[in-house]
C-alpha cells in the first residue's frame, strides 16, 4: 500500500490514512438514509435508491484512490438532491422520470460533446407516460430540446398508430 498510494512522499502512513478513511466514512454514512428518504418523497423507490447512492459513492471514491490517487471520498450531492426533489419536482410540477432524463440530457449537453442524435427505446415506459396528452407534453418538450442544443432524439414507441395523436404521427416512429 505504502508504495501504490506512495505514502510517504505525501507525509503521510497507513494508520493515518485509515483513521482518516473511517472519520470521512461516518461523517458521511449520514447520505445513505438521508438521500433516499429524500428522492423517495417524489415517487423514487428508497431501496433502489439505497443501492444507488451506495454504487455511486463507493465507484467515485474508487475511482479517485486508484485513478486519480487522491484520498477523496464522493458521494451524492444532498444540495442537488434537495434541488431536485422540492424545486425541480414539487415547485415545478415534474415527474421524477422527467427530472432524471433532465439531468441526463443536462449531463450530455454539459460535456460539450459532438452527440447529435439520442436514441431512447422503451420511451412510453421510460417517461411512464400512458395518455395521449402526456406524450405530447412530453415531445413538446424534446422538441424545445432538440432545437436549444441541436440534437436529434430517436424514440422508440411501443403503441398502436391509432392511439398516437395525429399530429405526432410524422414525428414518431412506431416499434410494435
Amino acid at each position: 500500500m505504502e508504495k501504490f498510494f506512495k505514502l510517504k512522499e505525501h507525509g503521510t502512513d497507513v494508520r493515518t490514512e485509515v483513521t482518516a478513511g473511517l472519520t470521512t466514512f461516518f461523517a458521511m454514512s449520514y447520505i445513505l438514509f438521508v438521500n433516499p428518504a429524500m428522492l423517495a418523497q417524489t415517487g423514487m423507490p428508497a431501496q433502489g435508491v439505497f443501492l444507488a447512492t451506495i454504487i455511486g459513492a463507493v465507484a467515485g471514491t474508487l475511482m479517485m484512490a486508484f485513478y486519480a490517487n487522491l484520498p477523496y471520498a464522493q458521494a451524492p450531492g444532498m444540495g442537488l438532491n434537495a434541488f431536485f426533489t422540492y424545486t425541480v419536482v414539487f415547485s415545478l410540477g415534474y415527474t421524477w422520470q422527467e427530472a432524471l432524463a433532465m439531468v441526463f440530457l443536462c449531463g450530455v449537453i454539459s460535456q460539450n460533446s459532438s452527440i447529435e442524435t439520442i436514441f431512447i427505446d422503451s420511451f412510453l415506459t421510460l417517461g411512464d407516460i400512458d395518455t395521449s396528452e402526456g406524450l405530447r407534453n412530453a415531445v413538446d418538450k424534446l422538441t424545445v430540446l432538440s432545437e436549444r442544443f441541436h440534437v436529434n432524439f430517436v424514440l422508440s414507441v411501443s403503441q398502436k398508430e391509432e392511439k398516437l395523436p395525429e399530429e405526432l404521427n410524422a414525428t414518431i416512429w412506431l416499434s410494435l
